[in-house]
Order: structure tokens, then sequence, then C-alpha cells
């Protein structure tokens, strides 16, 4: 009998711009509770925008930001350095709408050069280079598993 083929599925998405991390797993429970608003996984992204941010700016990410009609998103961001005219943050979002980081930059008047998303949870890209990728190790899984139940059981 033949060995069974894992069909894996991304860990939420990236959009074709944007690099970074992507877990891949064949556990629909994870993937589930990973991605849903509820559970307010963190996803950590380093972006490079256009111009100098300003502090009004980061505060007006952390209000929120109507991105479509009806639809707010909101972002904890954090100057990491500025390079040349442009600003590198880090950038903490707990949802995750489609090309959110993108629209959110536009609207304070500083749109994105680069976006990579460095950790999802509590994984990251540590040690991994550019189109490379690992195996988690089971103390990875676990941790990642109990951080979850903790999220999951704080909403409750």
């Amino acid at each position: 009998m033949p060995e069974e083929v894992q069909k894996l599925k991304p860990v939420g998405r990236l959009d074709k711009d944007s690099t970074g991390l992507l877990i891949m797993t064949d556990d629909g429970d994870l993937i589930n509770k990973m991605t849903h608003p509820s559970v307010k996984i963190p996803k950590v992204y380093r972006v490079c925008v256009e111009g100098k941010v300003t502090n009004n700016n980061l505060l007006t990410l952390s209000k929120g930001i109507e991105i479509e009609k009806g639809k707010m998103a909101y972002a904890d961001a954090q100057i990491i350095e500025f390079e040349d005219k442009n600003t590198v943050l880090n950038i903490v979002l707990y949802q995750g709408m489609n090309r959110q980081i993108r629209k959110m930059a536009d609207f304070i008047g500083h749109p994105v050069i680069s976006l990579k998303r460095i950790q999802h949870g509590t994984i990251d890209l540590s040690g991994l280079k550019r189109g490379a990728f690992k195996y988690l190790k089971p103390n990875q899984i676990k941790d990642l598993k109990k951080h979850l139940n903790s999220t999951e059981n704080r909403k409750n």
C-alpha cells in the first residue's frame, strides 16, 4: 500500500509583493486557530515605507483606519530605524485583511516599499534564508499550541 501523501495548506497568505514566513501544515484545527480573527494571534512584519513616519502616524494606525467601507483595520507599529528618506517599522497585526498594511500605509501617506512577515504566533524566521524551509521541532509545535490555547482562553 502506498504511503499517504500529506496535503499541506498555508496558515494565512502573503500577497505577491510580500515576502517572509509562511507556515504550512496539514492540521486544519491549527490553521483555523491561527487565522481566525477572534483568536488574535500576532503576526509581525518588518516594513519599509516611503518618508519619515511620525508618532502621530503610529497613533493613527493603533486607533484604526477604515480601509474598506465598514472594515476597520488596526496595527501596533514601532519605528525601528530611518533609512535615508524612508522608515523601517515593525508592525503587529491581530487580524489579517487583504493588503491591510499596504492600505494603512497609503492612508497615512507612507506607501510600502517592502514588506516581510517575520513572525506568526511563536514561530519566527530566525535561521532561515529566503526560499528555504525548515520543519518545526516538537517543542516549537508544543509552545505554539500552548500559546494558541492561552490566547483562546483569554477571549472566553
